[in-house]
């Protein structure tokens, strides 16, 4: 159903950055690291009709100073199969996407391979901050008197309809049963 290297990709990946920021480390992640080759092959045999994803862990977590925002941590396992199917679909969506070149959007963008980070590292925040203060030609590209648009992306996830992520998948054409998981 998903490869196996996209499986050894998300284990390796996950347990060397995390799966987010918000929460510590799943304690977890350690005994997938050191079976990886086992767990790849038992998710090459997984049957999309029988996988029931466990769910998601949902709290609260501090935004700024007196704000928060609703978090989600997902199991260990499913964090990995959601992942390891995204990776099969990675470069099919990539090659659908706007040239990198252009910054048009300036995203992630997907790194083919085995490398352990799965994003190039030329399309970081950092990077996208830099271009920012070199397309605005100030030292502030941030200054109030400066044209720009702001937004709050906190809430941003709760409000993409599924089904146009079943579309981009479509016309990407992902393969059938990574795309069918995601």
């Amino acid at each position: 159903m998903i490869s196996g290297s996209s499986v050894k990709r998300a284990i390796n990946h996950i347990g060397a950055f995390g799966d987010t920021d918000l929460f510590p480390r799943l304690p977890e992640m350690r005994c997938y690291l050191d079976c990886a080759s086992e767990i790849a092959d038992d998710c090459d045999n997984l049957n999309i009709g029988q996988y029931e994803p466990a769910g998601a862990l949902e709290t609260l977590t501090p935004k700024s100073w007196l704000g928060f925002r609703i978090a989600h941590q997902m199991t260990a396992a499913d964090n990995i199969i959601l992942l390891a199917a995204i990776l099969d679909c990675a470069p099919f969506l990539e090659a659908s996407r706007l040239p990198a070149e252009d910054n048009e959007a300036f995203a992630y963008r997907f790194e083919a391979g085995s490398s352990l980070k799965i994003f190039q590292p030329s399309r970081s925040y950092h990077q996208w901050l830099a271009h920012l203060a070199a397309f605005s030609g100030t030292d502030d590209p941030f200054a109030e008197n400066r044209p720009a648009i702001a937004t709050d992306i906190s809430d941003f996830y709760q409000r993409i309809y599924f089904h146009r992520v079943e579309n981009i998948l479509l016309d990407a054409d992902c393969p059938s049963k990574p795309a069918k998981l995601v």
